[in-house]
């Protein structure tokens, strides 16, 4: 067993199940039949029986012995170069005298056709050498003489020279029937074509909207890219419909195509992968790299069955991820399982509905793309949807714990209080009662500035909470201070949350002692912040931080701006309590 076909198996041992098809291995067509050739009924026949002989210098390939059945050949390299093809038709009827009737299709670089023993056409000139073979045309339709279509059977030939390409792939792809629908089919698939790429063009600019107003959220820039890859991947492979092209182009289709699909087999699996947040990304994301790279490896310069394989591959390690969704009940994993299988479905229905023919082929690859993009466009603003119905109803709880903290707040026992401490002050120290008047309309001026914004400098939520602790100095006769440690510049939170924290402290901490420290700590990485509370109220025989009115407001502000990118954790520490937030973007 050589290296090659080990490398093979070992490819195909990885393959185990193979599933989904969105790339270039698709192709057929229910236009196209291999019944016998009944001309005027408006239909295009595939001829797909050939058989293959060698070139022994003959002009006149009908005299040439030693033909092969095609698909019994096991190494067509053997014939690589210049050699004949042959094949059977079986005309039923006469054909109606007003239609014209051709021939189309791709073999090599170089060919000629003959209608039993008649030239009817050439494309480029065949050689047996590389320097004097000059390339046809890669869609070339042939208009076929009246006079050579009779009932009966015919026999076509064709002198095949392919110096010119890479591949040694020699099994042509030709279609026989009414000429004007033959250019009727290729005006449909520039129409499909283009109705797919406007489709992936919408996409990507919602996308694009999505990515940027998400907080950038990674699964909406890979379902962009794969967009952004099916519009290349389509240009490459039917470039032909729109423009003439040498069949020398298939040799850059053969070198761009697969690298194409080695970025969809990629990114493929991880819009689903970032799409439900899944844990273990890592080590999914380099399995996933890791076999598309050894498929790629292995079977480079085999365009169709590295397509499938790798293809099948990718969508096997999505299928096995939207599994692992589900298992983690992440929202919207059992929609997308059904339909990841009715794409599957889809696709293999269109492929038992035509012939593998290469040139022609296309529509379950469309319908498969049209049907994945519309898809998962639904689940996206489903998702978007539901999105914005729980910010609304968090939005509404926060307005509704915001209105019950400032009643709180502003209570008329905590301004009678207030008052009756300032009336204190005024006869016993006047100084300190202005200070106390002060602290007091430095609190509300900020509270009615702050809120109604959704995120503040954090500089100004220390100020309220220094303004706040100052009042209750006053108040209680007693010393409450609050520290810094950390970079405070372009720190943003929700307003009025630490002022909540301070309060839970000093209502359930410091109830009866006069004095007492909190610490605020700031940590900054990229793309998280975390900030530590920490207060010395260690005698505290009740929790200080509990899940009344006070918390249910900074969760549901934490909701609103940060979705479920924020943790909170409060516990008793050594020396006091603690409260943590981080927060991610």
């Amino acid at each position: 067993m050589n290296i090659v076909t080990k490398r093979k198996n070992f490819a195909n041992v990885l393959l185990i199940v193979f599933f989904f098809n969105v790339g270039t291995v698709i192709n057929h067509s229910k236009d196209f039949r291999s019944d016998p050739i009944v001309f005027g009924k408006g239909l295009l026949t595939y001829l797909k029986t050939w058989q293959i002989s060698e070139y022994n210098g003959s002009t006149e390939p009908w005299k040439v012995n030693g033909w092969k059945d095609l698909d019994s050949v096991n190494d067509k390299t053997d014939y690589a170069g210049i050699f004949y093809l042959k094949t059977l038709i079986n005309i039923e009827k006469n054909p109606d005298q007003e239609r014209f009737f051709g021939i189309c299709g791709v073999v090599g670089a170089a060919y000629e056709i003959f209608w039993d023993s008649t030239l009817i056409a050439q494309n480029g000139t065949p050689s047996k050498n590389y320097s004097n073979e000059q390339s046809g045309l890669f869609f070339n339709p042939i208009v076929i003489d009246r006079v050579l279509i009779t009932p009966g059977r015919h026999t076509i030939f064709i002198k095949v020279s392919n110096h010119q390409l890479d591949d040694t792939e020699i099994k042509p792809d030709f279609f026989i029937g009414d000429h004007n629908h033959l250019l009727s089919t290729i005006y449909k698939r520039q129409t499909n074509i283009l109705f797919l790429i406007g489709i992936c063009f919408i996409t990507i600019i919602l996308n694009l909207f999505m990515f940027y107003y998400s907080g950038k959220r990674l699964h909406y820039l890979f379902f962009l890219s794969l967009c952004v890859l099916i519009i290349i991947g389509l240009g490459i492979r039917f470039h032909w419909v729109f423009n003439e092209v040498t069949l020398i182009y298939s040799n850059f289709a053969n070198v761009a195509l697969p690298i194409n699909i080695l970025l969809i087999s990629v990114i493929f699996p991880l819009f689903f992968i970032f799409y439900f947040d899944l844990p273990r990304k890592k080590m999914i994301i380099t399995g996933n790299f890791l076999s598309s790279l050894i498929l790629f490896l292995i079977y480079y310069g085999q365009t169709r069955e590295y397509s499938l394989f790798s293809l099948l591959t990718s969508s096997l390690i999505s299928i096995m991820s939207i599994i692992y969704a589900i298992k983690l009940k992440r929202s919207g994993s059992l929609t997308s399982l059904i339909g990841i299988i009715l794409i599957i479905i889809i696709a293999i229905l269109f492929e038992k509905s035509g012939s593998n023919q290469q040139i022609m082929g296309g529509k379950g690859l469309i319908y498969s793309i049209i049907f994945f993009i519309a898809f998962f466009n639904f689940s996206i603003a489903r998702e978007f949807s539901k999105k914005e119905k729980l910010l609304r109803e968090i939005e509404l709880k926060s307005i509704s714990l915001e209105n019950e903290l400032l009643r709180k707040q502003i209570q008329p026992h905590f301004l009678m209080n207030s008052l009756n401490s300032i009336i204190v002050w005024l006869k016993r120290n006047p100084p300190s009662a202005v200070k106390l008047i002060e602290a007091l309309a430095d609190e509300f001026r900020i509270i009615s500035t702050v809120s109604n914004q959704k995120l503040i400098p954090i500089e100004q939520e220390i100020f309220l909470c220094e303004s706040h602790l100052r009042i209750m100095s006053l108040r209680r006769d007693a010393s409450f201070k609050l520290e810094t440690r950390g970079d405070t510049k372009e720190f943003f939170i929700p307003p009025m949350v630490l002022l909540t924290l301070v309060e839970n402290g000093l209502t359930h901490g410091y109830e009866n002692k006069n004095e007492g420290t909190f610490v605020l700590t700031i940590y900054k990485q990229p793309g998280k912040n975390k900030i530590i509370l920490f207060n010395d109220s260690s005698d505290s025989t009740e929790p200080i931080y509990g899940d009344g009115t006070g918390m249910k407001y900074i969760k549901a502000r934490l909701d609103q701006n940060f979705e479920n990118k924020w943790s909170l954790d409060c516990k008793r520490v050594e020396g006091g309590w603690q409260a943590s937030i981080e927060l991610n973007y």
